[in-house]
């Protein structure tokens, strides 16, 4: 017996896209049948709309990495494999119209699978509503309750929600209205809401902080083949020697002299290999690692709202050194700044009252004495170490009375042994003496996730570290809060430990201090730190939270490595800790002696 009916084969997105949809040539550089190729990263965000319990799936996005063929791709799934009527939302009403006017309609007729379901009759296919075999879509606009409240629809497309209105009519605000049309429909109703950034205060980073499964597109290196999401600290280009930098813009781009410098082995990554390297991405939840075989390790959060956010360094229709000139042009310029984060980074702006720059911590390295060598007038010798999943990055710093100090070594060692044998065990030349001096405390990050050989949780792991050292060894906390003190212990009675738990507000605002200090010897680098160094050094800015009003320090790019800095907080608190503030005693004559003066040796040990 002949089947005379059967419904369509129930693909992912991506492979129906693959398979079916077309791009019209209205709007498009590259129209035709459509493929992943330029945009590989546009599959997972397609597909999240299958994932079993996804209700919502938010996309914060620069200008041109294909958001809109993302959209298109899925109202033609709905259309021809999962149909349901579908509300499109538009900032304004001349918005909406165009959307069905040179968005709908031409890959309704571009792509054959989906003009079959179109009807012949005029009323069917307004510049409001489009009547399909399967469904029909429709489109309203942020400031009409009218047209957001009227329809009861299986699936909410939002475009561009920060620039919707914040109150449609006297009615709620425009994404909620809409997305109350789906009610009815409980786990089968989908919203898909999409925007560039521009605020924190914006309606996509609102929707953003509420996904409890954030993902970001991670790629591997060519060279060393290791993962990571590209950040825009990492895109490098030479010191021209030119003073106009409209004039460096030009140079740079014309010539595409920025390359991509990546984050593990430090190899400049080429243009050319970016294909590649999309190719090869996937898309990992906050939390999640990438291993080298693309294998994803970790627990992804279960989530009925998933968020995906990527900048511009992905697109293949803008050059690392294009991204690098329009970086330059904009220095100075609030406005250009603001486009440039929003436009090329997917990144709210915010509005800086304090900032780090590399460039006076590579003056200060220039001009700096040679590394491990401690300085005649210090009295202590602090370490502090960043944990990472895999290795640990350290500093180790001098520190004299008036937090003055030196930085004297850093790096990166993979091990707990490496660690050790670097810093407790090491000691190093005091300047002026024969003497070497050893480190007298270690604070080290009790965090870092779990460990990828072991499964372990680092901060067991640091536990049993900090043990073999108790005098020395303190593991630490960084608080998500202000604590009213700079450092707090807790007892760790199964640990048998304390546990430093640290104000990071406080200590930061002292190292922006002591770093911009006007006596450029207060806060000193060797003369070894090297860019990467510098660079996270100027990896965060001080800005007011529009929504608190209260000062914050936030990354100033998603994702770029703070590393180093973080080990610089952890100096400050250990200085704190140390009294370290305080002018350097003073011994009368009637003091001095030799008991005294045995004091007086090296280290100063005010814990």
């Amino acid at each position: 017996m002949e089947i005379a009916w059967k419904p369509p084969e129930k693909l992912p997105p991506s492979e129906w896209a693959e398979r079916h949809f077309y791009l019209p040539r209205e709007g498009n550089a590259e129209p035709g049948k459509f493929h992943f190729s330029r945009t590989p990263y546009l599959r997972g965000i397609v597909d999240a709309f299958v994932e079993p319990g996804v209700e919502d799936v938010v996309f914060v996005k620069p200008a041109r990495v294909g958001g809109t063929t993302a959209g298109q791709i899925v109202l033609g799934y709905w259309i021809d494999v999962d149909p349901g009527d579908c509300l499109t939302v538009m900032p304004t009403e001349p918005a909406a119209e165009e959307e069905i006017e040179k968005r709908v309609q031409p890959i309704l007729l571009a792509t054959p699978r989906l003009a079959a379901h179109r009807r012949s009759r005029p009323h069917d296919n307004t510049l409001s509503e489009i009547k399909l075999d399967t469904m029909s879509v429709f489109t309203g606009w942020s400031g009409s309750p009218q047209s957001l409240g009227s329809k009861t629809c299986r699936y909410v497309r939002l475009d561009e929600v920060d620039k919707f209105v914040p109150f449609a009519g006297r009615e709620s605000d425009p994404i909620s209205l809409a997305k109350e049309r789906t009610g009815t429909f409980r786990h089968r109703k989908r919203h898909y809401i999409t925007s560039t950034p521009t605020t924190r205060e914006g309606a996509i980073w609102k929707e953003w902080e509420k996904c409890g499964d954030r993902r970001h597109y991670q790629v591997p290196c060519p060279l060393c083949g290791k993962y990571q999401q590209l950040v825009f600290p990492q895109v490098k280009w030479p010191k021209l020697d030119l003073t106009d930098k409209i004039k460096r813009a030009d140079e740079i781009e014309s010539r595409k002299l920025a390359h991509y410098e990546c984050l593990h082995c430090h190899a400049a990554i080429k243009e050319h290999q970016k294909p590649r390297m999309l190719d090869r991405g996937v898309w990992v939840s906050e939390g999640q690692s990438v291993e080298t075989d693309g294998s994803v390790v970790g627990i992804r959060p279960r989530s009925k709202r998933v968020g995906f956010h990527i900048s511009s360094l992905y697109s293949p229709w803008w050059t690392w050194a294009e991204i690098a000139a329009q970086f330059i042009r904009a220095e100075g310029d609030m406005a250009a700044t603001m486009t440039f984060r929003n436009s090329r980074l997917g990144e709210p702006f915010e509005i800086q009252i304090g900032k780090m720059e590399a460039s006076m911590v590579r003056s200060k390295a220039a001009k700096g004495p040679p590394p491990k060598i401690v300085p005649a007038w210090a009295k202590i010798l602090i370490c502090t170490v960043d944990t990472q999943k895999d290795h640990f990055y350290y500093v180790t710093r001098a520190w004299g009375y008036q937090y003055r100090s030196q930085r004297v070594d850093a790096g990166i060692c993979s091990t707990f042994e490496e660690l050790k044998a670097w810093s407790l065990d090491k000691e190093y030349p005091l300047a002026g003496t024969k003497d070497r001096v050893p480190v007298s405390l270690q604070l080290i990050d009790s965090g870092g996730g779990k460990n990828a050989d072991t499964g372990a949780t680092r901060t067991n792991e640091v536990y049993q570290y900090a043990l073999t050292d108790p005098a020395r060894v303190k593991p630490i906390k960084g608080s998500s809060r202000e604590l009213g003190w700079p450092i707090n212990k807790s007892e760790q009675k199964e640990h048998g430990l304390i546990l430093w738990i640290i104000d990071t507000f406080y200590c930061k605002n002292l190292l922006s201090r002591l770093v911009n200090d006007s006596d450029a010897t207060r806060w000193g680098v060797d003369a070894a730190a090297d860019d990467t160094y510098c660079s996270q050094m100027a990896s965060e800015h001080l800005v007011i939270d529009p929504r608190t009003k209260k000062q914050e320090w936030k990354p100033k790019s998603s994702g770029a490595p703070n590393h180093y800095w973080d080990c610089e907080v952890y100096q400050c608190a250990a200085a704190i800790d140390c009294a370290l503030g305080s002018e350097e005693p003073q011994q009368s004559p009637e003091e001095a002696g030799p008991e005294r003066d045995e004091q007086s040796k090296w280290p100063l040990r005010p814990w």
